[in-house]
């Protein structure tokens, strides 16, 4: 199937009763794929899933307000971990889960929750417990200039502008040549808000210790070599001393967008750990 052919749909009901939908290609055993902060599953894997589709069946799966999902004003944390279990729980078979950045922190939860993961890989999560002072500091001024470019309704630029903290320069033109910006620009105002739902959601968040010593599927935490930030590293540190089952790889020359623009290096990991995964017992 080429990228250009309307791919196989599958759809779940959230726990609110929100429908969540994933597109599906490919053949093999289930490999369910979600997205990062800004954009939806379709682009953030559109670069991996010609390679991921050789061995796998992907389910794309986007967040409520994302892809062809439905809307829901309610984005907070727990919500959006939900949407990823009602996806594997109907898929009827266990399942591999992966995410890059921010989608981490949804699949490491749901990890906690849900029976049939075979195991969890994801790229360089963001891990609010992780943060250190300069760099909270410097990631609020990045949310509040892409809040101030998108109420000048100016959404390309101020997906560029919140991409520019979290890349590194080669990465974040390499996204520009593929016209990922402008794929994405239509969900910073979406970002937005589940940003500020988070900030003010209560109980413990998606990575906090107590939720991922319930994890007992393994995971893989992947990580590049050229990512700029600390909390990239940091992320990966605390995921691994909180999970029992962990192994960390780190890549070779990639930086925080390696699944995006560089996608072989982190398709080839994760196809050695789904296929060496065992069921969780």
């Amino acid at each position: 199937m080429s990228l250009d052919e309307s791919p196989a749909v599958h759809t779940a009901t959230s726990k609110d009763g929100t429908q969540i939908v994933a597109s599906v290609q490919g053949q093999g055993p289930p490999l369910v794929l979600l997205h990062a902060g800004l954009g939806d599953a379709e682009l953030d894997w559109r670069m991996a899933l010609p390679l991921l589709r050789e061995d796998f069946r992907c389910y794309l799966v986007s967040y409520r307000r994302r892809g062809r999902s439905g809307d829901n004003p309610d984005l907070t944390p727990p919500r959006l971990m939900e949407d990823v279990v009602a996806i594997v729980e109907s898929i009827g078979e266990p399942v591999t889960l992966a995410a890059p950045s921010g989608g981490g922190m949804a699949v490491l939860a749901a990890a906690a929750r849900c029976e049939a993961i075979n195991g969890v890989a994801v790229y360089e999560p963001i891990v609010f417990e992780a943060l250190g002072e300069e760099e909270g500091h410097a990631l609020e001024q990045a949310y509040q200039r892409m809040a101030d470019t998108a109420a000048e309704d100016c959404l390309v630029d101020a997906a560029k502008d919140w991409i520019a903290f979290f890349a590194n320069d080669r990465e974040w033109a390499q996204l520009d040549a593929i016209g990922y910006f402008d794929g994405a620009a239509r969900y910073v105002p979406v970002l937005l808000e589940e940003i500020r739902q988070a900030m003010n959601a209560e109980g413990p968040g998606p990575t906090d210790p107590a939720v991922l010593r319930n994890i007992r599927a393994p995971v893989l935490l992947l990580q590049g070599t050229d990512s700029p930030l600390a909390l990239y590293r940091d992320g990966v540190r605390h995921v691994a001393e909180h999970v029992s089952d962990t192994q960390v790889q780190t890549l070779d020359g990639l930086g925080h967008f390696g699944s995006w623009v560089e996608p072989a290096p982190v398709v080839e990991a994760l196809r050695h750990f789904a296929n060496t995964a065992s069921p969780r017992n």
